[in-house]
């Protein structure tokens, strides 16, 4: 259905609300069942993100509760599409239920913030991104315990992709540069042509696999399994190279911004 087509739907439905006739359970699940795709596909995509202990079930049932908390709460006079703001909705509620989980523990924080000052001082040395194997070397890990330090720092990860450019709240996040290609009007602003450009910059310098992924995973929409297939890599190895290219863009960015 089309933006003016779905505007039109949502309108009708609050015109109803304001004359006091109560948008009947039929007409509301005729609505949820029509929009239950994007639910399931930010689901699936934050698959990626997440440690693999959390429940992927338990987490369907919150973003299903943010879809129709978008429902209610959506209006015509909304600066965003209301496709825009389903996924808002339902990517803010599960990270509500993640951060109440504790999924984002001190210790996990710790050893992000430690990864990226070593990233940060081996690119000031090597003028240049560093690869995995440096990475590693001056972390003082072997392969399978930089691999599990990769997996201990994806929901950290996905933190920062949810957290604001800049100190205002209300600020571009990292997810609407890498996530969405094509600016909105509401979001054509200059510090968010800065950040895409930063992002397009340090996009262009990572290595090509990590590169390809996030095409893939962000502007093509495949899903994990389909990427692990194309590369003829495990989910598990498709999640490190996508945790370790989110953080090099998160530190390009952080470091921009304090400059």
């Amino acid at each position: 259905m089309s933006k003016v087509g779905i505007a039109r739907k949502i309108k009708d439905a609050y015109q109803q609300a304001e004359q006091g006739t109560v948008l009947s359970a039929t007409d509301l699940k005729a609505l949820a069942l029509e929009y239950l795709p994007i639910v399931k596909n930010e689901l699936l995509r934050i698959k990626m993100r997440i440690p693999s202990h959390v429940d992927l079930d338990d987490l369907h049932g919150v973003a299903i509760g943010g879809m129709m908390r978008a429902l209610e709460k959506w209006t015509v006079s909304s600066e965003k599409t209301f496709g825009a703001y389903l996924r808002q909705r339902v990517r803010g509620s599960m990270l509500d239920e993640l951060r109440r989980l504790d999924v984002f523990s001190r210790l996990a924080r710790k050893k992000a913030k430690n990864y990226d000052a070593t990233v940060q001082l081996l690119e000031q040395q090597l003028n240049r991104p560093a690869s995995e194997d440096e990475i590693r070397g001056a972390l003082g890990l072997d392969p399978n315990e930089f691999n599990q330090l990769l997996e201990e720092l994806r929901p950290i990860s996905f933190l920062s992709l949810d957290a604001p450019l800049s100190q205002d709240p209300s600020a571009s996040v990292l997810a609407d540069v890498v996530d969405d290609p094509v600016q909105d009007s509401a979001r054509d602003t200059a510090e968010f042509r800065d950040a895409a450009r930063l992002v397009r910059e340090r996009l262009n310098i990572l290595p090509k696999k990590q590169q390809k992924i996030l095409h893939l995973y962000y502007f093509k929409g495949l899903r994990l399994t389909e990427i692990a297939s194309i590369f003829e890599i495990t989910e598990s190895r498709v999640s490190q190279l996508h945790t370790q290219a989110i953080r090099s863009l998160h530190l390009s960015l952080k470091q921009e911004i304090i400059c």
